[in-house]
């Protein structure tokens, strides 16, 4: 094995990401949570909005804790923290599966999805909290925090006692082709739908209709 010397440290290609970095996340901000993508992802995703509160929490602080504060705030009475809570001022076919497909909604009566998304909140919130301590943010989230952990506890525990998913989302892997043999035993649903994804990204890189 040939051992090559690391290239130089470019600080002005750092400092050039940092920016536009940071620009993204700006522009990305709707006043209570970060989009993860204007036009594919135009809502409050959960875990997306874990990281984006890292990444906010250098620069950001205040917008990074108010980010978590959000998305907890529309966390069920059974403690789960939902994959998505829908804007209301985004329409309703910007995105499928939207609102009108899940019809539930959170006791703080915003629209949400039904499933989860992996728990890196606890993580992200004492990344955030690291970076401009404030015990009144810990204080007010942990409640959410340990009823996110409760619900995993009572509700996905599996006999051998891990932790299971009901849905390919929630594992994080969403389009992963871990999931290519299992999802191929499902009948697929003959309901139709209007795809608005592919008029975003390139259709080779998104799922099949049959997936």
């Amino acid at each position: 094995m040939i051992s090559r010397p690391a290239p130089p440290y470019d600080a002005t290609g750092h400092r050039a990401l940092v920016r536009e970095a940071v620009r993204m996340l700006a522009a990305n901000w709707d006043g209570g949570h970060t989009a993860p993508s204007r036009r594919l992802y135009p809502h409050q995703w959960s875990w997306d909005s874990a990281f984006i509160a890292i990444g906010n929490a250098r620069w950001a602080p205040r917008r990074a804790r108010h980010e978590l504060l959000t998305l907890f705030g529309a966390q069920w009475r059974d403690g789960r923290v939902p994959h998505i809570v829908f804007n209301p001022d985004v329409p309703s076919g910007a995105y499928f599966p939207g609102p009108d497909f899940w019809r539930v909604r959170a006791p703080s009566g915003a629209a949400t999805s039904r499933i989860v998304q992996p728990p890196v909140h606890a993580s992200a919130a004492w990344q955030v909290h690291l970076a401009d301590p404030d015990p009144a943010f810990l204080r007010r989230i942990y409640p959410h925090l340990a009823a996110q952990q409760r619900f995993l506890r009572e509700e996905r525990r599996s006999a051998e006692g891990l932790l299971s998913i009901v849905h390919p989302w929630e594992s994080g892997m969403d389009n992963s082709p871990a999931w290519d043999a299992p999802l191929a035993a499902v009948p697929p649903d003959p309901l139709g739908v209007t795809r608005r994804d592919l008029a975003h990204i390139d259709p080779g890189e998104r799922p099949t209709d049959r997936d």
